[in-house]
């Protein structure tokens, strides 16, 4: 840049005043608005910077000129600045301001970012015209001239669209009123704003409809305007701008909408009386709102203030005391108590202005705000001085007034506050120096915001999906059983292999309980075990023959026995008996007998559910669990490594059936007393990693930081022990009866297969074998391993040695049922007898009741797949509470910052009162932490609206089912809309400074998940690792930022605004947290509200997780908001980012994101796919003896679709086998509720509370067949006892329940139980009992004793309806009658899980040519299989079965 620049002749010097440079910094930044934010509003600034539109444009005009000349090259920076404002004072002039306009802009100018896109091209720049009246018309006539330039504003008005403020000047030319008419007539309809400089017209000049449309108005009153007192209407006009200047009249205007008036008096010779300026305020009185009076005047203070009575509701008064007559009035009792603010431009003495001030009280009671504006030049009076004579005023007058003192300039220059009323030092002058820091500090706050919005961006586009990728990344498949050395290592292939041949239907397939398939899964896992027990003995021999001795010992057996025991779920109380039930157990130890005395428990389990093969539950954990075991045998065979301790591999054979074979090894086998901890396997979904979701040791948490690829966090603890997710595993069986601590791991990821039949192997995500299978040996290793004396001894102490069950005495075990129930198949028999004694962490009252509530005094989990961070509830307590006192310390730091800004006096831009003090700061930070738990609440609350217009408005639920992540996109836009709201007024009002909400917003958050942490984690409600890593989180980004404020030094430190990296740092990791969490917890829940009833409200339980989510990962959005304007009119600019257009547009995403969930998509009439099926059961029922059918079908979810499906499967049923379809009258299915009374679901009891149910009417036409189960004595219960006793008042009975070919029956009769064979403590009352049973393949027979009240008090809501039965020989029921109801469901006809064999069976028929049944169950179930394929493609899972339902009365 050269030192001079010349243009057009003229030179300017390079070294310019500061405020030059002011201006330059602003135009070379694109920012219209002042730098200086710290000045006092213009006398005509109102409410959130409403502004007087009347300045002096010229002077602006010139500054930009001198701003284009400093440097050409800022010319193209700062073009469209020059030319808002354009001038004509000539015909030339306009020509040249059209040719200017219509070029195009220049490239510089087209790129720039910061210009809105009207502002590109020239012609939309332009927003003032100025006329100087051209002194070329100086005829007496109009000249050609004169039209000629009417036609030239006419079209400079038209390539000019954005002109809406016209300036007339210098009109003093005698023929000017000639052509005004004519001048105004060109005005287009959008010039609303109108100023009349030294115009000599009359008030017939302003047409009608530019009267009609003005806004604003400036005009000047002098004896060249004598006429403009003509009656005028003003009906829009709201600002007034008036000079008074000679002898006039008072003009007679009408002014019903004036809300500013402006009255200047530039002469003290004006004959502007009383009598006149009473007669403009009563024409504008009743909705002005500030006045401004100021210059010499004959107006008195009586006359003035009598005056100022209509003015109802004016707020603001601005007067400059030296302008009315001083006539010794005191104001009496004249009072205006609308009035809140007051501006006194004061240049008398000192006691001059607290007289004034005392008046004003008095006058004035309402009066709240005072600005004294103080000469910054010449004498003036002691600013400190007046400070402490105007508090003891207030305190004598009991006022609470606000007053501020400010130096001024010249009257056209801005004022700059000079200190408040609470100040305590005085500011320097405004001098060149504060201008400079001025300058610097806007400069740096640019770039702050700059710094934020594009740091930002790529760390909301990174963190997630670093912290997605990382949770979804498994390993490579391995698939040779050893590596490239010799080594064993774990093989995926195998472990498929394996799940392959037990899901096989053509093998093995679906391993329901009783099933013949369970039975072959049942052979299938002794074999497996009995290769094992070779293999070892294969080593032992190949190390013999090396010359080396192996210790290692394997054992097997295959236990078998029967049992009852109680189960709590879903608030009903189970009572189970299983019959012949197995389990297949394997241990590897070493031959000291010490050896197995303490032993690791690796528990899965062999059987299926009802409609699924089971592959990834829980074949899958059962073949990692085999090929762990082959691992480890080769790997002793190797000196790789040695059972210090035992490791038992339970592979039980019914957890489905409420965990009765689980039940079963703890109570019964002699190897369970051994057992010191437990690590059950199991799978809830079959894709992503092994979740470690339930934990009760201590120990083994520890351990499970060591795991090749660990996951698990102590938040997926507390949600799974806490009972929400109604799903148990058999941990709770060990836990109750074994009394031992252990781990629960699970894979649960894309959980729409769990209990389905897809759960088959080609599901299972490559990867998932060999990530949970690495975990599991590497635990069983670390479990198991006893060091080891150099003397080769083993030491005394050992991980599993310090490792404590639940009690401090041994655990002890339940007898068995029967002393012959377990049967031993082992190749060498236990090291540890069994005892003969029992114990149990519950009474026997509570003995099967809910979930365990044992959870560890320890603080785990993992970020971005790491290992995990482990350490003890103890620590935890101390190093939250030593964090929370670092953000208070920090907090504090910062309050202390602001406070040291306020005793500067600085009052920001748009507030109503200055910054207070340190204790009003914590009051704001407190503040903001209530707003931010408002926030919260308000998320939850919108997502929640949301939520009711799709369920019960649209009656579109769960549109988002096919997808983990789709409802994020529904919900996130309400939850981003209620975070960017403004907080409620009370909380932190919008008077408070931006910089200082911001500020106190952000250690908001930080203070309120600090202390929660400490709250949580001292009162034991659960883990408080999340508010503790939220606030570390943002503790970080705080930290950060205040070291870079000290280290930019004192200047950056007054500026207020906080530091930009506190968001780009302290977003990270609360990002990276609620991610990980939204994905864990998606993953789950998303999937299971597919297993919901329609009556739990599913839609808002994931409106609210995403919610949270959403508010966990962003806590620092609601103070980042603060960075944005409330709207473009409150900046100043044409800015389109600002807080209202956001919202607007959240508000169109919201609107957005219903209509296509609910219509646009599809998926609000049908959610469902082939990847994420929906589930449907249907119930073929048969009556016995009867043979009466009944057709049930249910759903499991309530999203929308199910009861046009049904109606349709209504038509397919009725008219199965019917000879002629065409005129039958099919009638609709009824929707039917479940009660307890309910027997047509009996295996599913009491999850047919879950089902949404729906009978059919018109029945199918089915051919009873000569099943064994259909005679007399194969199905139904006979009484073997039956004694009563009349003195007690009790009846005895010994039941058998038969059921040839029928498999999860159930028992159930109402009566008050004295004592049974079940358990020592029936329930008390008269009662609904539901007895299920589970039994080995073949055995048909169970057995009961019970003993009932026969005169029971029976509570109204336990009749049962239409309970008048007749006993067995027609007799009437006599008291103690007891109404049995027996249920099950036929082996042989169960769908899909009997579709194999039912299609062998055929082929074999048709080879042997033996005749088909017609009619037949399977047929029926298969018609309804190949119809719902037609209709839905797919996208339903299909369970049927038939059940048997017969009614005995003994």
């Amino acid at each position: 840049m050269s030192r001079r620049s010349h243009i057009e002749g003229q030179s300017f010097p390079f070294q310019l005043p500061p405020e030059t440079w002011q201006l330059i910094f602003e135009h070379a930044t694109g920012v219209a608005d002042e730098v200086d934010t710290c000045k006092t509003p213009s006398l005509f600034s109102i409410w959130d910077s409403q502004y007087m539109p009347f300045v002096d444009h010229r002077a602006a005009y010139r500054r930009a000129m001198t701003l284009a000349l400093v440097c050409r090259d800022w010319y193209e920076l700062v073009g469209y600045l020059l030319y808002r404002h354009i001038v004509v004072d000539g015909i030339d002039s306009i020509d040249r301001i059209r040719i200017l306009l219509l070029s195009p802009a220049t490239v510089m100018v087209r790129k720039l970012p910061i210009l809105h896109p009207n502002h590109r091209s020239r012609r939309f720049w332009p927003q003032v015209l100025t006329l100087i009246f051209p002194s070329v018309i100086s005829s007496d006539l109009p000249s050609p001239s004169s039209s000629r330039m009417l036609s030239g504003l006419t079209s400079l008005f038209e390539i000019a669209p954005n002109i809406r403020h016209f300036r007339f000047e210098n009109g003093e030319n005698f023929l000017l009123y000639i052509i005004a008419m004519e001048i105004f007539d060109t005005l287009p309809q959008r010039v609303s704003l109108v100023e009349l400089q030294n115009v000599w017209i009359t008030g017939s000049c302003i047409p009608t409809t530019l009267r009609e449309r003005l806004v604003g108005l400036r005009v000047s009153l002098d004896s060249s305007l004598k006429y403009f007192t003509s009656t005028l209407n003003f009906p829009t006009l709201r600002f007034l701008s008036i000079d008074v200047e000679g002898d006039i009249l008072a003009p007679n205007w009408e002014l019903p909408s004036l809300a500013v008036l402006q009255i200047r008096f530039r002469a003290f010779n004006t004959n502007f009386n009383d009598s006149m300026v009473e007669k403009l305020l009563c024409a504008a009185g009743h909705n002005l709102l500030r006045l401004d009076v100021s210059g010499k005047s004959k107006i008195s203070l009586t006359g003035f203030m009598k005056a100022l009575h209509p003015c109802r509701q004016l707020q603001i008064l601005s007067i400059e005391p030296g302008t009315l007559k001083q006539d010794g009035s005191t104001c009496g009792d004249t009072k205006l108590p609308s009035i809140a603010k007051l501006v006194w431009l004061s240049s008398g003495a000192q006691d001059c202005i607290i007289n004034s001030m005392r008046v004003a009280i008095v006058a004035l009671p309402r009066l709240r705000e005072v600005t004294i504006m103080l000469p910054a030049e010449g004498t003036a009076p002691d600013p400190i001085s007046i400070k402490d004579d105007l508090i003891t005023a207030m305190k004598h007058s009991n006022s609470s007034l606000h007053v501020s003192l400010c130096m001024v300039g010249q009257p056209s220059q801005p004022h700059e506050p000079f200190m408040s009323s609470s100040a305590t030092s005085p500011t320097s002058r405004r001098n060149p120096q504060k201008i400079s820091s001025t300058l610097r500090k806007r400069r740096k706050e640019r770039t702050n915001d700059a710094i934020i919005w594009l740091g930002l961006l790529p760390i909301l586009i990174f963190v997630p999906w670093w912290t997605i990728t990382a949770h979804y990344q498994l390993p490579t498949p391995k698939i040779a059983l050893f590596d490239a050395s010799g080594r064993p290592q774990l093989s995926e292939s195998r472990i498929l292999s394996m799940v392959t041949e037990l899901t096989d239907p053509l093998n093995i397939g679906f391993r329901t309980v009783g099933s013949r398939e369970h039975a072959l899964g049942d052979a299938w896992a002794v074999q497996q075990v009995q290769d094992l027990a070779e293999l070892c003995d294969h080593v032992k021999a190949r190390a013999a023959k090396d010359g080396r001795t192996v210790d290692l010992e394997c054992d097997w057996d295959w236990q078998q026995g029967s049992g009852t025991h109680k189960f709590d779920i879903m608030n009903q109380v189970i009572y189970k008996s299983y019959q012949n039930l197995t389990n297949i157990l394997f241990r590897i130890s070493n031959s000291r007998p010490e050896s197995k005395s303490l032993a690791l428990l690796v528990n899965s389990h062999l059987d299926s559910s009802l409609p699924t093969p089971g592959a990834a539950d829980d074949a899958l954990s059962v073949a990692i669990s085999l090929e762990a075991a082959r691992v480890l045998i080769e790997s002793v065979g190797r000196g790789e490594w040695e059972a210090g301790w035992s490791l038992i591999i339970l592979i039980n054979n019914a957890e489905e059936t409420f965990q009765d074979a689980s039940h079963l090894f703890s109570t019964q086998h002699p190897w369970a007393q051994t057992v010191r901890t437990v690590m059950n396997l199991e799978a809830a979904g079959s894709k992503g990693p092994e979740l470690l979701f339930q934990a009760t040791s201590e120990e083994m948490v520890w351990v499970y930081q060591g795991v090749p690829y660990p996951y698990g966090t102590v938040l997926a603890n507390d949600i799974f022990s806490s009972g929400v997710l109604m799903s148990d595993t058999d941990f709770r069986q060990f836990d109750q009866y074994l009394l031992t601590p252990g781990i629960d791991m699970a894979v649960v990821g894309h959980s729409y297969f769990y209990h389905s039949t897809r759960d088959v192997v080609e599901n299972i995500e490559p990867g998932v074998a060999q990530h949970f299978a690495e975990n599991v040996l590497s635990m069983i290793k670390q479990m198991t391993f006893r060091p080891k004396k150099s003397t080769g001894e083993y030491e005394e102490d050992s991980l599993m040695q310090r490792i404590r069950k639940f009690d401090e005495t041994p655990a002890m075990l339940y007898q068995p049922t029967s002393p012959d129930s377990s049967k031993s198949t082992s190749s060498t028999p236990p090291a540890i007898p069994s005892s003969t004694t029992s114990t149990s962490p519950f009474s026997s009252a509570d003995k099967g009741g809910q979930q365990h509530s044992r959870r560890p005094d320890l603080v785990f989990f993992t970020l971005f797949g790491s290992k995990p961070f482990v350490y003890s509830g103890f620590t935890a307590k101390i190093v939250y509470t030593f964090w929370a006192m670092i953000c208070t310390w920090m907090t504090v730091i910062s309050v202390k910052k602001s406070n040291h800004k306020a005793t500067e006096g600085v009052e920001p831009k748009g507030s109503a009162s200055p910054i207070k003090t340190s204790r009003s700061n914590v009051s704001l930070v407190l503040a903001s932490v209530a707003s931010i738990l408002i926030s919260l609440f308000r998320s939850v609350l919108y997502a929640n609206a949301v939520a009711f217009i799709m369920r019960k408005v649209l009656s579109k639920q769960l549109s988002w089912f096919a997808g983990e992540w789709r409802p994020v996109a529904l919900y996130a836009s309400p939850v981003l809309l209620a975070l960017i709201s403004p907080p409620f007024g009370t909380l932190i009002p919008r008077s408070v400074p931006n910089a200082m909400s911001e500020r106190s917003l952000v250690h908001g958050a930080l203070l309120l998940n600090a202390f929660l942490a400490v709250i949580v984690q001292s009162t034991g409600i659960g883990s408080a690792v999340l508010p503790m890593l939220l606030s570390v989180g943002i503790g970080s980004g705080v930290a950060v930022g205040l070291l870079l404020e000290w280290q930019s030094g004192e200047n950056e430190k007054e500026e207020g605004t906080i530091h930009p990296v506190v968001y780009v740092v302290g977003s990270i990791l609360p990002l990276a947290v609620g991610v990980e969490l939204a994905v864990g917890t998606l993953d789950v829940f998303v999937p299971l509200t597919g297993r919901m009833p329609p009556f739990v409200p599913a839609e808002h339980i994931i409106a609210t997780l995403v919610a949270v989510f959403v508010f966990l990962s962003l806590p620092l959005l609601p103070a980042l908001v603060y960075r944005l304007p409330f709207s473009s009119q409150h900046s100043g600019s044409s800015s389109i980012a600002t807080r209202a257009n956001l919202r607007n547009v959240l508000r169109l995403a919201c609107a957005l994101s219903v209509v296509w969930f609910a219509f646009v998509s599809g998926w609000g009439s049908w959610p469902f796919d082939p990847a994420h099926p929906k589930r449907i059961f249907v119930s073929l029922s048969e009556s016995l003896p009867s043979g009466e059918y009944g057709v049930h079908i249910a759903g499991m979810d309530g999203a929308a679709g199910f009861p046009p499906l049904v109606q349709g499967l209504a038509q397919v049923v009725g008219t199965f086998n019917q000879q002629n379809t065409e005129n039958m009258d099919i009638r609709a299915a009824e929707k039917t509720a479940f009660d307890q009374w309910n027997s047509n679901w009996g295996p599913f009891y009491p999850l047919g509370v879950l089902l949404d149910h729906y009978s059919l009417v018109t029945l199918p036409n089915l051919t009873p067949g000569s099943e064994t189960w259909r005679e007399e004595q194969s199905f139904g219960v006979v009484v073997i006892e039956d004694s009563t006793d009349e003195a007690a008042g009790t009846r005895s009975l010994k039941l058998e329940m038969r059921h040839k070919d029928v498999i999860w029956t159930m028992l159930e009769f109402d009566a008050r139980i004295i004592s049974w064979s079940i358990d020592d403590n029936p329930p008390a009352g008269y009662t609904r009992h539901h007895i299920k049973e589970a039994s080995y393949y073949g055995t048909d027979i169970w057995t009961l004793d019970v003993t009932i009240d026969l005169n029971p008090d029976i509570h109204e809501s336990m009749r049962r309806p239409n309970t008048s039965l007749t006993l067995s020989n027609g007799s009437s029921e006599r008291p103690g009658a007891l109404r049995l109801t027996f249920s099950g469901m036929v082996e042989k006809e169960m769908w899909p899980g009997k579709k194999w064999q039912w299609e062998a069976e055929k082929e074999m028929r048709a080879r042997q040519g033996t005749p088909e049944p017609e009619n037949t169950v399977m047929e029926f179930f298969e018609r309804i299989s190949g119809w719902m394929e037609q209709e839905k493609g797919g996208s339903t899972d299909l369970f049927m079965m038939h059940s048997i339902v017969k009614d005995t009365v003994i």
